[in-house]
């Protein structure tokens, strides 16, 4: 259990040039969303302000 903590993470989403903007911003926040909201929680210890930065 421990060692799949720690494994790398790659994103199960891709992201591709030839996606239009909005496509490829939904992209980004699908694979990148968790771990962007627990680093803000880390920052501020407040989920409420974690959700909104």
């Amino acid at each position: 259990m421990i060692k799949q903590f720690f494994r790398k993470k790659t994103p199960d989403t891709t992201v591709s040039v030839d996606m239009n903007k909005q496509r490829r911003y939904e992209a980004l926040v699908r694979a990148w969303h968790r771990d962007l909201y627990r680093y803000a929680y880390w920052l501020c210890h407040d989920p409420h302000i974690a959700e909104d930065l």
